[in-house]
């Protein structure tokens, strides 16, 4: 049955508040059903995941070499005032933690650690994902062992301190 309201006219809702309270249980019954079914599958079907996060944060350093005094170093604020990208260092820092040369350096260190299929370089670059605030870059890697997914995300941590570090060298 089809209604139209008009304007002034009011709407009953007792009709489904009756339809409501005389179905109850089924409604009840079917959320209690869905919670258990839930509660089931998240136990006993899905494996826990966990996640362990390194953080690495970037220094600005800062060197002068003058060999003439007409010619300078321009700092970080002069490259700004000059108008180039100066989050364009970041951003590349933040690119660099899914190095494959990380992920290699971190198979290398945790080699007995990792499950054979994580020791695949590309397996491994799955787990980890990146996060940038400001000069902080944050390294997460999910897994199932919370004991191997903190090993990695430090392990990981420190090889992409020590490859950019070589990296921004200049040997």
């Amino acid at each position: 049955m089809k209604r139209s309201v008009s304007v002034g006219e009011e709407i009953d809702l007792r009709e489904y508040i009756d339809v409501i309270i005389r179905r109850w249980k089924w409604i009840v019954g079917t959320a209690l059903a869905a919670v258990v079914a839930a509660a089931i599958v998240s136990f006993f079907v899905l494996a826990p995941t966990y996640e362990a996060k390194a953080r690495v944060v970037i220094v600005k350093s800062k060197s002068e070499i003058t060999f003439e005094p007409k010619y300078r170093t321009l700092s970080e604020e002069d490259l700004a005032r000059a108008g180039l990208d100066i989050k364009a260092r970041p951003q590349a820092l933040e690119a660099l933690v899914k190095s494959s040369e990380v992920a290699v350096e971190v198979i290398a260190k945790l080699g007995s650690i990792l499950e054979p299929q994580e020791r695949d370089v590309s397996a491994l670059l799955r787990m980890v994902e990146t996060e940038s605030d400001g000069d902080l870059i944050g390294i997460k890697v999910r897994g199932e062992d919370p004991k191997e997914v903190a090993a990695i995300a430090n392990a990981w941590g420190e090889a992409y301190e020590g490859y950019v570090n070589e990296l921004y060298s200049g040997r």
